[in-house]
């Protein structure tokens, strides 16, 4: 039988420092914080002291993995990771969940069926190693380059944090060794004659937002569906593939070309992409040929790219003669 954590870990906020990571300290909330339903709500406020989900279950609460630090998790990070995971899931309870020290965990939930991996998800709970104890926290977002912000508790240390971290995840004196999937977003795609949607593991959806799965990203609507084609959202143009991902890079659509970030952002005006330059339309549209813009004029060949250089190009005149 694997023991509680009962001593200190080491002490992973001194980690971060030596490592150069910012310790972002937060107020408690004034309420407990509903999660549950299609929305995930990143927790970037410490939780009220009245919140069942870090309060030993002997004085009303939910969590099991506090046997340290009074009748609250907090400052304990086992005992946080264990309750902001119940939080998410909007569940009194899940047997899955390790309540052992936190170096163990990956084992532990992967022993009791949870789904785990090396790329982040919202909701996961990261895991640490280190000769002392390690370290748990939760992944509240995730975002391009594989960069999440972490809360966390830390047992001797701050009530209740937040710190960014890059791949590979290792800071000092600490080792990443992976993630725990939340089973909330465990889900499947289902099908009607209206059209595709995305079930989580509790049967909700996600809707009128956008969503990471299996490492791309799709729209929602309204009412839930995913969406495909053109789609503008907060002022930016996106392209969704007929299989509903998000299109990034060069695309050709109706013989005409556009360009997409690695956001999705659909470009206009000049752009350098892999060290040559392109001028894309206000409708986004590459184009090619004579270009006359801020009073000067520019050639852009068949593929789109400026022609730089002395060079030899096709030149057009109108009924008058005049170059075009």
């Amino acid at each position: 039988m694997r023991e509680e954590q009962t001593k200190p870990q080491d002490d992973f906020e001194e980690a971060c420092k030596k490592s150069g990571i910012e310790i972002i300290e937060a107020e408690a909330e004034e309420e407990p914080q509903g999660v549950g339903g299609a929305d995930y709500s990143p927790r970037t406020t410490a939780p009220s002291y009245t919140n069942p989900f870090y309060l030993k279950r002997g004085m009303g609460g939910y969590n099991p993995c506090i046997l340290i630090s009074g009748n609250s998790c907090l400052a304990n990070c086992v005992g946080y990771a264990h309750g902001r995971s119940l939080e998410i899931m909007n569940k009194e309870s899940d047997n899955r969940y390790p309540t052992c020290n936190a170096k163990d965990w990956l084992a532990v939930a992967k022993a009791n069926g949870l789904s785990t991996g090396q790329s982040p998800r919202q909701g996961d709970v990261i895991v640490w190693e280190s000769a002392g104890y390690g370290h748990v926290g939760v992944v509240e977002e995730v975002y391009d380059g594989g960069k999440i912000l972490v809360s966390q508790s830390n047992y001797g240390g701050t009530r209740f944090f937040l710190t960014n971290h890059y791949p590979p995840y290792n800071i000092y004196g600490q080792t990443f060794i992976g993630f725990i999937h939340n089973p909330k977003f465990d889900g499947r795609w289902r099908k009607n004659d209206v059209g595709w949607w995305y079930e989580y593991g509790d049967g909700t959806y996600p809707v009128s937002k956008w969503e990471l799965i299996n490492g791309k990203w799709y729209h929602f609507d309204a009412k839930g569906y995913m969406q495909t084609g053109w789609l503008k959202d907060g002022g930016k143009w996106f392209y969704l593939n007929p299989d509903g991902d998000m299109a990034t890079g060069w695309k050709k659509l109706k013989g005409k070309w556009y360009y997409l970030d690695s956001n999705g952002y659909m470009q206009i005006g000049w752009q350098k992409i892999n060290n040559k330059w392109y001028y894309l339309n206000n409708k986004g549209e590459m184009q090619t040929g004579w270009l006359k813009d801020g009073g000067k004029r520019y050639y852009l060949g068949t593929d789109g790219a400026m022609v730089t250089g002395k060079v030899n190009v096709p030149c057009e005149f109108n009924e008058k003669g005049e170059l075009i």
